[in-house]
């Protein structure tokens, strides 16, 4: 055989074969999750010589919407869109019969609800105690004390508590990472993290890292943070019950058994973190929502995109939350539910 024809069999061949890989590698990538078939195709289109995959994302899309009625509403880990047209009631009772998780968004900001008018909701797992969005808006937007007024009472009607959720409400690339939360699950599935939401075993922050909660014979909280912090304890009413006297990555409590609950805000350099609360009576800690098992997962839960108000599209802010280290997001653009699919 020739050598010309030698060389043209093996450019032959070579064509055949990256062909083939080429064809495999795009429905690999259809069957993993439609989700990456953008970033795979763009990549393929870009460096076809090196037939490489790009590394898939770890994030999990949780389906969720914000529900733009008179007050708004995060939907979460939710199968239909919610009529906002009801009364916000009907509207918290749609998500969870669906099986998801209502959160009232920034309660002091275009929104009429006041803690009094919480008081008479049932069904919904917690509010926005800081949205990095509406802070910008408006002074003052820490909504902490609605929380605990509104636990105060849930304790003496002997109602489950609910949670404080601090979240970016992103509408563009650059005011991601402002607010997250951090859940703790044994998976990052959309299931375990509506689950770990659900039951209170995540924290809110705008930097500051816990590493443990844990409470040791139903009577003392202990704190690990990641850095030295100022951590206060605060019961029912807003009441502080201990402060450390200086700064420190560890703190403790031991409840005397009239707080009703407590939950924990660590105050460092790199931002402020709040716990969820924790039930108290008279035997001690009777509601611990970090008990179980899991890691720390970081999540954004309440962004939009180009499919509503933002300007980013949701490849661009799955890709900022893959690069970070997050491990869910919940897109919430305006009575649209985004999901991997």
């Amino acid at each position: 055989m020739s050598g010309t024809r030698a060389l043209w069999l093996m450019r032959s061949l070579h064509a055949v074969v990256s062909s083939v890989l080429l064809v495999s590698m795009i429905i690999a990538s259809c069957l993993v999750s439609p989700i990456h078939f953008e970033s795979s195709w763009s990549y393929l289109n870009r460096a076809f010589g090196e037939l490489q995959a790009p590394a898939e994302s770890v994030v999990t899309l949780i389906p969720s919407e914000e529900d733009t009625g008179s007050t708004h509403l995060n939907a979460l880990g939710i199968t239909a869109p919610i009529d906002e047209s009801q009364s916000l009631q009907d509207r918290i009772d749609d998500v969870v019969a669906q099986g998801g998780i209502a959160i009232i968004n920034h309660p002091r900001l275009s929104s009429n609800l006041t803690s009094r008018d919480m008081e008479s909701l049932t069904g919904y797992s917690g509010i926005e105690i800081y949205n990095a969005f509406a802070a910008t808006l408006s002074p003052s937007q820490e909504s902490t004390e609605m929380l605990d007024f509104v636990n105060t009472y849930r304790i003496q009607a002997g109602l489950d508590l609910i949670w404080g959720v601090a979240v970016d409400d992103a509408h563009r690339v650059e005011d991601l990472g402002r607010a997250w939360v951090v859940a703790k699950a044994l998976h990052s599935d959309t299931d375990s993290v509506i689950a770990s939401l659900r039951r209170g075993s995540f924290y809110s922050s705008t930097g500051a890292a816990i590493e443990d909660i844990k409470v040791v014979a139903h009577k003392e909280i202990v704190v690990t943070a990641s850095e030295e912090s100022t951590v206060t304890f605060i019961a029912k009413g807003g009441m502080i019950v201990h402060r450390t006297d200086r700064p420190s990555s560890s703190a403790s409590y031991r409840v005397q058994g009239d707080e009703g609950y407590v939950r924990v805000e660590v105050d460092c350099p790199s931002g402020r973190a709040w716990s969820q609360p924790m039930k108290v009576d008279s035997t001690g800690i009777t509601h611990n929502p970090y008990a179980a098992k899991g890691r720390w997962l970081k999540g954004s839960i309440h962004c939009h995109t180009i499919e509503s108000d933002g300007s980013c599209t949701p490849r661009q802010i799955i890709d900022w939350c893959t690069e970070n280290g997050y491990r869910f997001l919940a897109i919430t653009d305006h009575n649209r539910i985004t999901v991997s699919s």
